[in-house]
Order: C-alpha cells, then structure tokens, then sequence
C-alpha cells in the first residue's frame, strides 16, 4: 500500500453506551483511533451464513493495520458520513492482527446514531 493513497481522514468509533437509572442503554459513541483511509467505491452483496444476514457493501476503506478494530465499531468520515463496518480483512495474506493494513467493508448510515 502506497501512503501516498491514504488521503481521507477517518475516526473509528466505538460504542460505549451508558445505562441510565430507568435501565435503558442509549448509544453513545467515543474515538477509538484516528487514521488517514482510502475510500474506493464498492458494490457487493455480502452474506453470513450463520445468522442469515445479507449486507450491500457500498465502500472499501484501506487503512494502516489495527487489528482491534471490530464489525461492532463505526467509521465516522471527515466529511460527517457515518459508515458501519460489516466486514474486516487483511490487504495481504497474513491475519488482520499482522497485516500492514485492512480494508474495512463498510455500509453508510444503517445503525443509530448518537
């Protein structure tokens, strides 16, 4: 991966939602990290067997490795979009925890937000 090509910068976000008095949790989302990204537009329909899900990745973020990045998290994009992450892969062959960097499909705007 050229660094040169990670020219948008991206906020991963983690949910860390407080419970209140009533008991009801809401969202509520911090930074988790900060990268420069590359978003290459994507159309692709992606299926989990397990669970039955079907999801439209709608983009590609590439970004340096971090791999305690997790599908539970968010990315929100310097422009305001928010994207959910429905999948995480390495850019090479090696596992996520020792790849140079990851490609994050990502769906915009299909959780709730805060």
């Amino acid at each position: 991966m050229k660094r040169g090509s990670l020219k948008q910068y991206v906020t991963v976000q983690q949910n860390t939602p407080p419970i209140a008095t009533s008991g009801e949790q809401t969202d509520s989302w911090c930074t988790f990290a900060t990268r420069f990204a590359e978003f290459l537009p994507e159309r692709a329909r992606e299926f989990v067997a397990a669970r039955q899900i079907n999801a439209e990745v709608q983009y590609v973020a590439r970004i340096d490795g971090y791999a305690a990045i997790t599908n539970t998290m968010r990315v929100l994009h310097s422009d305001g979009r928010v994207f959910d992450i429905a999948g995480i892969r390495p850019e090479d062959s090696k596992s996520p925890a020792n790849s140079r960097s990851l490609l994050l499909d990502l769906i915009e705007g299909k959780r709730k937000e805060s």
